[in-house]
């Protein structure tokens, strides 16, 4: 009787422990089976939210303006493709990701991103995270970089002859027009990006003041001297 029980006994656990194994294995597979069934569509992502921003400072020529492209520091003057070589409003700092040539603008100077509105047409804002301020850089067969919507495909950034900008499909509206979204791209030496930073003098009171220098020894030396 004792050794029918213990064997009863032995089988109860024997059985629980297959149970136990069981589980864990189905288990194993379901977790398994679901990582695949993950969408990892990296086009979907935006360009800073899969891999580091890498930043650079360039010059972008336009074919058809021949002059470069400018971001103004206001959003009503936008921009345009009339900028000389030397002007500071020409540095473009270039934010690109990594990841297949996406990369958006923004004026190194004026701190505005170059964008597209719904209607096409190019304007700045302050923020570029939208999908209007998102591009697809991609480079012809004659070494020219043209700059694709992402917002929309048909859409490319391209500027007169007069440097004024196009609406984003009239390039599409003529085969003269196909130059005009056509730049090439010049880098920058660093040390004409950090010239932003460097101090500036004062643009206010005076001429011939150092306001730097009026420290409080400064003036109550001035003061006893005058007296």
């Amino acid at each position: 009787m004792r050794k029918s029980a213990r064997l009863l006994s032995d089988k109860c656990r024997l059985l629980s422990l297959l149970l136990i194994i069981l589980a864990s294995v189905l288990e194993a597979k379901r977790i398994h089976g679901s990582s695949h069934q993950v969408d990892f569509n990296l086009d979907k992502l935006k360009p800073d939210e899969h891999a580091p921003t890498v930043v650079r400072y360039q010059l972008w020529y336009s074919y058809c303006s021949t002059a470069y492209l400018q971001i103004k520091p206001s959003r009503r003057q936008g921009s345009n493709a009339k900028a000389a070589k030397k002007n500071k409003l020409a540095v473009i700092r270039v934010e690109s990701s990594g990841h297949n040539g996406r990369i958006r603008i923004l004026g190194e100077e004026s701190q505005l991103y170059l964008c597209f509105n719904r209607r096409g047409r190019l304007i700045t804002k302050y923020k570029g995270t939208s999908e209007q301020c998102v591009f697809q850089e991609t480079m012809t067969s004659e070494g020219y970089t043209k700059l694709q919507s992402v917002a929309n495909e048909m859409w490319y950034v391209g500027f007169r002859k007069n440097g004024k900008a196009l609406k984003g499909y009239s390039w599409s509206r003529s085969s003269a027009k196909e130059k005009c979204i056509q730049f090439l791209k010049t880098e920058v030496p660093q040390r004409r990006t950090a010239s932003r930073l460097m101090p500036q003098k004062p643009r206010y009171g005076p001429k011939g003041v150092d306001f730097s220098k009026l420290t409080p020894e400064y003036l109550r030396n001035q003061r006893h001297g005058n007296s």
